[in-house]
């Protein structure tokens, strides 16, 4: 495929590269994203739950797992 992106056909499709680019960069900065999302809601809407994000993220993790605590919001963030 990369043979036959020559740079003429590069500029020719260069608004589908950089929309698939852009995609692609949104989707890595929402996977670093949520969990920090998933601990700030959960210390905002309970008070009690963690005195910052640090104790929040080992306190949510021990809870609920990786996956189900971190990124049970992703799907919301993605479409958002």
């Amino acid at each position: 495929m990369a043979k036959r992106m020559t740079e003429e056909n590069a500029w020719k499709n260069r608004n589908k590269i950089y929309l698939l680019s852009s995609a692609c960069a949104e989707f890595i900065a929402d996977l670093f994203l949520c969990p920090l999302e998933a601990v700030r809601i959960r210390c905002v809407s309970q008070p009690d739950f963690a005195k910052g994000l640090p104790e929040g993220f080992v306190k949510l993790m021990n809870e609920q797992g990786i996956v189900k605590g971190f990124y049970s919001g992703l799907g919301p963030i993605l479409f958002k």
